[in-house]
């Protein structure tokens, strides 16, 4: 019986007593980690001498330095067997799981026209497979298929959501053992409402709803260099590979277990291995054996519950430690009183490993495919998978520490139907990097470029919605990185009404600074409207002369030639009513754009003798009064009026002075008189 528990990052295993009336050579603990399995062996004599307090109990410890070369995971399998006289028992075989401390987990939640848009941080877990949000409209909603909205391995993802409702989102990461439910995340329940709703009140117009300025500012999230696994389970492998040096055999063989199930099975198995004496006749010195191995296994059960067939056939060839190429074929169908499975798994893989000068240097190549096909009459649902996946890496190490190179690519293809929904999913990667640096949790891209694809469709009763995205990304490191992504987005739903979106963005982070430049097109709800985001706009004509005929940024606009048929009031006229005043019947101004300044204004009061009189104006001119003129003024038309205006003198930025003359003595007088004055 073997329990375990977590001493800081070390797994400690303890284990016990040998199975009854069997004489135990030695024990052998294994520790199938992300990438390989590591193999303890204890003897029976060590764990006799160690046993204490008079249970036979010994103590094994997998530690965070063996994990880590092993592809470290927070999550162990530990199998431990006993190898005596009588063969190798079944392997005591538990789960472990490391609360190694991890990130904060806190999704960001982005509202969109269709729902909200979710971007997950990638937690502390070497062998993370993807994320599972479930969505209910109450915080105590229970986490069961019925709520289940997502569930794959991008780390940014949409969901529909039918608005003005309330919503409660609940997210986990998960791996091959299960969900990472230590790192569940649970919000406040949120109120959901579409962008474009609010009007801008710009005044002097309405302007339509702005349906897609969010969108095209909402900044690019980073995207992750994959990390395709490597290895496959050595125990796996071992099955290809008998401990003769040259054997072949065949077996054909039916039973019936004890639960009445009735089987059929063959095995082939062949083996060539060359001997330590004939790799030194042959002057081969290489440490580790020169073998090949191939097993192929054909299984078909039945039973009361259940009836299945089953093809593994693996394939090994090894040229001493360093060097080993593998495949293995797992073919599955299974069927069930309410489901029915098909499985075929296919894996293949290179690795040649060496050492030179104190560089060790590991280069490695694989394909990973899997296609899977379900039904379940009890749920009501059909799922299709195919997830194909290649790549090649090569890592080096030096005095511990590690750096990696890889190139890979990934296409994830998913189909699903139930009684109420039918969905399709399908992305494709492409990335690569370069000196990345291997972490605790696997790689870490520092110069990284990723290109992926996405496209998703959905229909049920509500209506039907698609989208595709189209990301684009070069890193140089954490702070640095280019991106350009483009969406597009349709929907026809009785919720939300007819709707398209097109979005382009680009973006750069340079020392963590985001620039943002992007367009926007949508329609909604028979409004369409288009926005740009970008720090300046320009519009030319084409040809090998081209011209500039329109630019503008947040300086203003400017347009070399104009043609107006109807200007209406708004800017234009808020620029004159800010810089005016006309309702004083004594005097007024008028600025100009451009600079230039009108005033006016009059004297009204009978003159009837020559003399001198200051006008001030109603404000001071900026810089200079160009030109000045007074007019004068007769209440009622007479022939003997005779006096005239004069400007005297140079007139100043403040005002003027003027003087009346008259030709003769009698009759002398005037009204008053009008001015007007010129300036900037």
């Amino acid at each position: 019986m073997a329990t375990f528990e977590f001493h800081g990052a070390d797994l400690v295993v303890y284990f016990n007593s040998n199975p009854a009336n069997v004489a135990v050579d030695h024990y052998v603990i294994e520790y199938v980690c992300r990438n390989a399995t590591v193999t303890h062996r204890v003897d029976q004599a060590v764990f006799q001498a160690e046993a204490t307090n008079g249970v036979r109990s010994y103590q094994d410890t997998l530690t965070h330095a063996e994990n880590d070369a092993a592809g470290l995971s927070r999550h162990v399998r530990v199998k431990v067997y006993a190898v005596g006289d009588r063969g190798t028992s079944a392997p005591d075989v538990d789960d472990a799981q490391n609360s190694l401390p991890v990130l904060p987990f806190a999704p960001r939640i982005t509202s969109t026209l269709t729902g909200v848009e979710i971007a997950c941080p990638q937690p502390v877990d070497g062998d993370l497979e993807g994320f599972v949000a479930w969505v209910g409209t109450t915080s105590d909603f229970p986490l069961d298929a019925l709520h289940e909205r997502y569930r794959g391995a991008a780390a940014t993802f949409s969901l529909q959501l039918p608005d003005d409702d309330t919503y409660c989102i609940r997210i986990a990461p998960y791996d091959a053992f299960g969900l990472d439910t230590f790192s569940a995340w649970d919000p406040q329940p949120i109120k959901r409402r579409p962008l474009g709703n609010e009007v801008v009140n710009s005044p002097p117009w309405r302007q339509l709803p702005n349906l897609v300025t969010g969108l095209i500012t909402t900044p690019i999230e980073q995207l992750s260099a994959l990390q395709i696994g490597y290895g496959t389970s050595n125990v796996k492998l071992s099955q290809a590979l008998n401990k003769e040096n040259l054997v072949a055999i065949s077996k054909l063989e039916t039973r019936i277990e004890d639960d009445g199930s009735k089987v059929a099975e063959s095995f082939l198995q062949l083996t060539s291995r060359l001997t330590n004496a004939e790799k030194a006749v042959a002057g081969i010195d290489i440490k580790g054996p020169i073998e090949a191995g191939l097993s192929e296994l054909r299984r078909s059960i039945a039973n009361a519950n259940y009836a299945s067939s089953e093809v593994v056939d693996i394939k090994i060839a090894n040229y001493g430690d360093g060097v080993t190429a593998w495949q293995t074929n797992e073919e599955r169908v299974r069927a069930e009183r309410d489901k029915a499975i098909n499985e075929d798994i296919e894996k293949m893989g290179v690795r040649i490993t060496d050492e030179v000068g104190g560089v060790k240097t590991s280069l490695e190549g694989s394909f990973n495919d899997l296609r899977k096909l379900v039904v379940d009459n009890e749920f009501g649902t059909a799922l299709a998978l195919r997830v194909d996946e290649m790549g090649v890496r090569i890592t080096t190490e030096v005095d511990g520490v590690k750096s990696a190179n890889e190139a890979a690519i990934r296409n994830v293809e998913k189909a699903i139907v139930d009684g109420d929904s039918a969905q399709a999913e399908k992305t494709n990667t492409l990335s690569s990097y370069v000196d990345g640096i291997v972490g605790p949790n696997g790689p870490i891209a520092n110069i990284s470029g990723v290109i992926q694809n996405m496209q998703q469709t959905y229909a049920d009763n509500d209506g039907a919605r698609a989208q595709e995205i189209r990301n684009v990304q070069s890193k140089l490191d954490g702070l640095n990185f280019a991106a350009a992504e483009e969406k597009l987005n349709t929907y026809a739903t009785k919720t939300d009404g007819i709707g398209a979106q097109y979005v382009l963005k680009v973006q750069t982070d340079v020392n963590g600074v985001k620039s943002i430049a992007g367009m926007g097109i949508a329609v909604e709800d028979n409004v369409s409207a288009i926005a740009f985001t970008a720090d300046s706009f320009r519009l030319t004509t084409p040809g090998s002369f081209p011209q500039q005929v329109f630019y503008a940024d947040a300086n203003g606009v400017y347009m070399p030639n104009v043609t107006v048929d109807t200007l209406k009031a708004g800017a234009i006229d808020f620029e004159f009513l800010s810089k005016q005043s006309i309702r004083d019947q004594n005097g007024g101004y008028q600025i100009l754009p451009g600079g230039l300044v009108i005033m006016w204004g009059r004297f009204r009061q009978r003159i009837t003798y020559e003399a001198t009189f200051s006008v001030s104006f109603p404000i001071p001119f900026p810089n200079q009064c160009m030109m000045f003129n007074a007019t004068p003024y007769l209440a009622v038309f007479h022939n003997e009026r005779d006096l005239w205006i004069q400007n005297i003198g140079q007139t100043s930025r403040f005002g003027a002075t003027v003087a009346t003359q008259a030709a003769r003595r009698d009759d002398q007088y005037l009204d008053g008189f009008d001015w007007v004055a010129f300036g900037y």
